[in-house]
């Protein structure tokens, strides 16, 4: 923990373009869908400041120079229990999400007391964080310091990836809102699966409800309006049954986790944080969080181009179809002129 080294690659790298961050910021939700997902988007009021302790060193610095920022950064913290038992900041890992490579991976001495380092996720212990003291490598100064680091890289414009990144800017004290979460993705793509299922699940109602009816109109017309009576009951038993078993296969669907972990093996394929009591490594969570953005993107990018593919193709058969239309025109006003030459 907090010993990859600074530009390290750790992550295969991902060809920048305007036509790719077009795509990326697209996923950056607007300012009330932020508000609704959890994120803080203004500064804090002086009541709200004077409310919050650990808040009262979170001034305005001056940015860093423009030349370090990077197009598109992710992050992930791990965090410690305070003695107040609010989450602290204790390690900091930062990657470049085109290049692959750290630009930060530190853990953060905090500027409060501990109760415990949460190590069984942090992966974080005591003797940890007192050997990066003496070794250098700590950031020392907590959230203060710690966001300095951050903005070496990171300036207004810069695209923040991370999974469930509110907690990640909640841990720094800090506001952007130009942000892309893998979380909040992930959410928006099964709302629209949702939808398109409940979509073509009413249709297919109609269609069946259709058929029964038909279906007890015969039986009605040959057996009689009793025995009609009696297969609609049963048929309804039917569907009440289906429904039950249906409902029970969308709770076992539903069981795909929505953590970082189960969508990286589900997307990816990849195993990650199967370390056990050792905890997660806040490098590998980047990587993940980011390669989740980056798989979600060339999805949408390929869609696109299938799209326009189509429209090209219809355009193209569209054009020939008009083409032959004028060479028949020009063809039977040819013959037209030609019979008229000889009455």
């Amino acid at each position: 923990m907090g010993k990859a080294a600074i530009g390290r690659q750790v992550a295969e790298p991902i060809v920048v373009s305007d036509e790719y961050m077009q795509y990326l910021t697209k996923l950056i939700p607007s300012t009330p869908e932020l508000v609704k997902a959890g994120f803080v988007v203004s500064p804090l009021t002086p009541t709200e400041l004077q409310a919050k302790v650990k808040c009262k060193n979170c001034h305005k610095r001056s940015p860093p120079p423009p030349s370090q920022f990077r197009p598109a950064v992710a992050i992930d913290c791990e965090m410690g229990v305070s003695s107040d038992f609010e989450s602290e900041l204790i390690r900091l890992s930062l990657i470049d999400y085109f290049s692959g490579q750290v630009l930060i991976d530190r853990l953060v001495r905090p500027n409060v007391p501990m109760q415990h380092m949460n190590t069984r996720y942090s992966g974080v212990t005591r003797q940890d964080l007192q050997n990066a003291i003496r070794n250098g490598t700590c950031i020392i100064g907590g959230l203060e310091e710690a966001r300095k680091e951050v903005w070496k890289f990171v300036g207004p414009q810069t695209v923040v990836i991370g999974h469930s990144v509110r907690n990640d800017l909640s841990a720094l004290r800090w506001i952007h809102n130009r942000c892309v979460d893998s979380l909040v993705v992930e959410e928006g793509v099964r709302k629209k699966i949702k939808a398109k299922e409940e979509e073509e699940e009413k249709e297919k109602e109609k269609v069946r409800e259709k058929q029964k009816e038909e279906r007890l109109l015969e039986i009605s017309l040959h057996c009689g309006p009793g025995m009609a009576e009696e297969t609609r009951r049963m048929m309804e038993e039917e569907e009440i049954k289906e429904k039950e078993k249906m409902k029970k296969m969308r709770g076992k669907r539903g069981e795909d986790g929505m953590s970082l972990k189960a969508l990286t093996k589900k997307k990816l394929g990849r195993v990650i944080q199967d370390a056990g009591k050792k905890g997660h490594d806040s490098v590998e969570d980047a990587v993940a969080a980011r390669d989740l953005i980056h798989h979600h993107i060339l999805g949408l990018m390929q869609k696109d181009r299938e799209k326009k593919e189509a429209e090209s193709e219809v355009k193209g058969e569209a054009e020939a179809a008009f083409a032959q239309v004028l060479a028949e025109g020009t063809r039977d006003a040819e013959m037209g002129s030609v019979f008229a030459a000889f009455p």
